[in-house]
Parts: structure tokens; sequence; C-alpha cells
């Protein structure tokens, strides 16, 4: 009886030193980075925005986030990148853009925990430059547990794909012009061309009062 309880209690001292140190004790499901909207269609030279968010599987949340995002500098120009929605206020590598590379860069954290499953770290703006299909993905990244340890819980990312489409023309209608004929200053126009069948000779009197004439103009 004694080799048995004692064998409990090892069982049991076992069972949850193991599960003082498996992720799942903490955390619900692992955290992901993806981007917002996952696919989507803009026009030749204009404009649109992506977000680049977190979801952090629950838990006892995320802190801090790092990772590299790549885009072809062939279809998309990064114009402008902006971090004021940001989840995170501390920065080890602010976003930033490099169009000759085509990457963003960023590494962040905050002193409290993220527990959201859509969690903005910075939103950046590309034009369209060339008509077709492009992605923008993830090359690289690591999501930080807020746990007082700095556990790396990433478990995947969400890429993005996205159609440029030929640039829309408006139609403009022309608008018919009537003609109009001028007569230049200083030259008569041209006598026009009476003829008679009543009275066919100008120089020749007739009896009949009732003349008919008609002309050419």
């Amino acid at each position: 009886m004694k080799k048995v309880i004692i064998l409990i209690i090892f069982i049991f001292l076992f069972t949850s030193y193991f599960f003082s140190f498996s992720p799942g004790s903490a955390f619900a499901a692992g955290a992901t980075l993806f981007i917002s909207p996952s696919s989507g269609t803009v026009s030749l030279n204009k404009n649109i925005t992506v977000k680049i968010m977190v979801n952090s599987g629950g838990g006892i949340g995320i802190n801090a986030a790092e990772g590299v995002v790549k885009y072809d500098p062939n279809y998309f120009i990064a114009v402008n990148i902006s971090d004021a929605s940001s989840i995170f206020k501390l920065w080890t590598t602010e976003p930033i853009f490099s169009n000759s590379a085509g990457t963003i860069t960023f590494g962040g954290g905050s002193p409290g925990a993220h527990k959201g499953e859509a969690g903005e770290i910075f939103n950046i703006t590309f034009t369209a430059k060339k008509a077709g299909e492009t992605e923008v993905i993830f090359s690289s990244g690591i999501v930080l547990a807020a746990d007082g340890k700095g556990t790396n819980i990433f478990s995947g990312f969400g890429n993005a794909k996205y159609t440029i489409g030929e640039e829309k023309k408006e139609e403009v209608k022309e608008e018919k012009k009537e003609e109009v004929k001028e007569v230049a200053k200083g030259i008569k126009p041209p006598l026009p061309e009476v003829s008679s069948d009543t009275h066919p000779k100008d120089n020749v009197w007739y009896s009949n009062n009732e003349p008919e004439f008609s002309w050419k103009v």
C-alpha cells in the first residue's frame, strides 16, 4: 500500500512538472502573423493600403513581434507606412520599407499583453505599377508571449495575393460643332443665277404681266 501511494505521488509531481513547461498550459494556440486584406483588386497607378496584423492565439497573450515582409517592386511601390494605430508602442526596429529590395522590416512590443485575434502592427500603402497578379508575403517572423520569458509562440503566416487591373479610362464625349460658313471680309459672295420660263430673255419686252422666276444660290 505504501508503494502505491508513493507511485501516485510521483506520477502527480511528474505530470505537474511536465505541464508547467508545456506551451499549451499557457497558450490556447500559437500566434500568427498575417496580412489584411488577404486578397483584392487595384487599378494600375492607384493606391492600396494593407495592414500587417498579429493573432495572439489567446491564452496569456503576446507583447512583442518582429518580421520581414516581401513584395515585388515591379508591381508594387511602397509610398507610405504608418504605426499610428499599432498595438505596439515600443520599437526595436521601426517599420521601414525598401523599394529597391522589396522588403519591409519591423520589430516592436508593448509593456502590456495583447490577447486579441486581429492586432494591427502597422499599415503600408502601395501604388500599383504593373498589371497582373502579385503577392505580399512574410519571409520571417517571431511572436513572443507575455510570459516574462519571451517564449516564441509563433505558429504561421497568412500571406496575401492581389490583382492589378488596367487603368480605367474615362470616356470623353466629343461635341459636334456646327459648321459655320464664313465669308471673307472684302469679298462679295457670287450673284445668284436667275432664270425664267415666262421671260427667258432679259432684253425683250413681254406682254405677260405675271412673270415666273427661279434662281440658284
